[in-house]
């Protein structure tokens, strides 16, 4: 299966990186939105949204589009970046562990499920 993965930028607020493997449809995808937009008071960049089609899981695409959502977070001059995760999905937590992420504060109800939530961060760019 090809995949490629780009980012594009709407004056450095919003990234979004899409990975297609040559079809119609994109395999996944993720954005990465401006500091505080993510419901919680932080000047780190907020990866709103990660994304993989099940038939794409699997094959390292997640980590793929993870690392460049990170990697956009950097060029668009930020230090750091978060995201909220629940705190029963033990597969995206071991992404966001191995990418270095780290939860911070306590945690909190999701907006629409309630379960218990945290943020996670990490540090950007080199």
């Amino acid at each position: 299966m090809r995949q490629r993965a780009h980012a594009k930028f709407a004056a450095e607020r919003v990234a979004l990186v899409v990975a297609d493997g040559g079809g119609e449809a994109p395999l996944g995808f993720a954005l990465v939105t401006a500091p505080g937009t993510g419901g919680t008071p932080s000047d780190a960049a907020y990866l709103s949204l990660l994304a993989v089609a099940p038939s794409a899981q699997g094959h390292g695409l997640g980590r793929r589009l993870l690392a460049a959502a990170v990697d956009a977070a950097a060029a668009a001059g930020h230090d750091r970046c978060e995201l909220h995760a629940l705190d029963d999905n033990a597969p995206a937590l071991a992404l966001y562990a191995s990418a270095g992420f780290r939860p911070v504060g306590e945690a909190f109800p999701h907006a629409l499920s309630g379960r218990p939530t945290h943020v996670w961060q990490a540090g950007v760019g080199g």
